[in-house]
């Protein structure tokens, strides 16, 4: 992963953060013949058995007969991103010497991904995968409100797979080579931009400027 210095993220706790925010990822595994591309949810744990992402997939999916430990597979999340204008730097009007870019955020984790075919590691799975998502609701649902026989069907149709975490790493790319000027100029774009991923960027922005000011 290609991290230039004034964008390098690598507060274990900020990326866990973000990585239990983001939560869905692709998850790229290498077959005897092919790289394959998986698009999942994988929650992080991080207790004594150490760091690790856990999913799951169903198991009429062939992709995961396929998957070996012998090689690393590669989950990537992808956070807020954004196009950004040269006409939003206030050096434009200085020197013209700017170009467009795009603001973002990519975390990726690697290490030896292993397949679990074990009804009961399945249902806790499935319990947490729900709880975590349920806990911002206003009546927030739970397995155990699902016909147990309905649950034991579903668990029967999945595998999981949980990544050992390796090595752990993100990139932040918000301006911050810029001058405060200009950072601040592409704060304002991207406010003005009207989408929310836009928003979003300016959002991470803002928050930066503000840890500056500290």
């Amino acid at each position: 992963m290609y991290r230039p210095v004034p964008f390098r993220e690598d507060r274990a706790d900020v990326l866990a953060a973000a990585v239990r925010e983001l939560q869905f990822a692709t998850l790229v595994t290498l077959t005897s013949n092919a790289l394959v591309a998986l698009h999942i949810p994988l929650i992080l744990k991080d207790d004594a058995s150490g760091l690790r992402l856990e999913g799951h997939l169903a198991r009429v999916n062939p992709q995961w007969k396929q998957m070996s430990a012998a090689v690393d597979a590669l989950a990537i999340f992808l956070g807020p991103h954004a196009y950004i204008s040269p006409t939003w730097y206030a050096s434009k009007t200085e020197h013209q010497r700017v170009v467009p870019t795009w603001n973002y955020i990519s975390i990726q984790a690697t290490g030896p991904l292993s397949v679990i075919d074990d009804k009961e590691w399945l249902l806790r799975h499935i319990n947490e995968l729900t709880d975590h998502n349920e806990s911002g609701q206003q009546a927030p649902w739970s397995v155990a409100e699902a016909p147990a026989e309905y649950v034991q069907q579903l668990a029967s149709g999945i595998v999981g797979l949980c990544l050992q975490v390796r090595t752990l790493e993100g990139v932040w790319k918000m301006a911050q080579h810029k001058s405060e000027a200009d950072r601040m100029g592409v704060i304002q774009g991207l406010n003005e931009a009207g989408n929310s991923s836009a928003q979003s960027v300016a959002s991470i922005m803002q928050h930066l400027e503000n840890e500056r000011a500290q």
